[in-house]
């Protein structure tokens, strides 16, 4: 999941996430049970993220932008990693 998830919302090269998919043998975005798992992955990301949100005013920006994200089940836009 972290892999496929810094492929998808966090720029991880296509050809770079292919390279570890041939290492570890299978490519989890084929599986069916996929987008449940990258939910949930991606909601408690989100929820881990909002604990430092009075830390930096770009963390917050960036709690914003991931929870409207969630919301509208928009699951292309690029996050920033913290």
């Amino acid at each position: 999941m972290p892999t496929s998830i810094a492929q998808e919302r966090f720029g991880l090269p296509e050809d770079k996430y292919q390279d570890f998919v041939g290492a570890y043998g299978f490519d989890v975005r084929c599986w069916p049970g996929y987008p449940v798992l990258r939910e949930i992955r991606e909601l408690t990301m989100t929820t881990w993220i909002m604990q430092n949100i009075a830390e930096d005013p770009a963390i917050a920006a960036e709690f914003a932008l991931r929870v409207e994200s969630l919301r509208e089940g928009d699951f292309g836009r690029a996050w920033k990693p913290f």
